[in-house]
């Protein structure tokens, strides 16, 4: 109960922050945190849960809405109901992460395809290999990074959101 009470605590402060960081901007907004992430945190589940719920959800190019997601429309409607706000394209979260090697991948980090040297796909690390994402063909659905069609375009992970349990 602790440590419940210790990341709402957290996670209140870094929303307080960012509101007065980034309130009087008009431009895009991002938000980095780089404290400790732990795999299996209480923020990395709720997130994946988070991501769960939209399985089955139709792509669309562009889509950024419940209704519809392309990949990184998705990455961000579930990080946004976490109060993060990321780079829209899967390019420019690609810039925007900090990398980490496979080995080190966490829930709740990004992985990242390419396509002709152009990262043009961007997905959700669950754990064990998995993650979740907008597929063109699918949808949002769940995959393993060792399907030939993944392994052949994976280019790395990223972590976007580090909180202290």
């Amino acid at each position: 109960m602790k440590t419940l009470k210790n990341i709402l605590l957290i996670l209140s402060a870094i929303s307080l922050n960012a509101l007065f960081f980034v309130g009087c901007q008009s431009t895009s907004k991002t938000i980095k945190q780089d404290s400790k992430f732990e795999e299996g945190s209480y923020i990395s589940k709720e997130l994946i849960k988070e991501a769960e719920k939209y399985i089955g959800t139709p792509y669309c190019y562009g889509g950024s809405t419940s209704k519809c997601f392309d990949c990184s429309g998705f990455v961000n409607l579930v990080f946004n109901q976490f109060g993060i706000i990321l780079p829209r394209t899967a390019s420019d979260l690609y810039d925007f992460a900090k990398k980490v090697s496979l080995s080190e991948a966490k829930e709740g980090d990004l992985v990242f395809f390419r396509d002709k040297n152009k990262i043009n796909h961007v997905g959700i690390y669950i754990t064990r290999g998995e993650f979740i994402h907008s597929s063109s063909s699918k949808g949002v659905t769940k995959n393993s990074l060792s399907e030939n069609y993944y392994s052949t375009r994976f280019i790395g992970a990223g972590r976007v959101i580090s909180i202290q349990p």
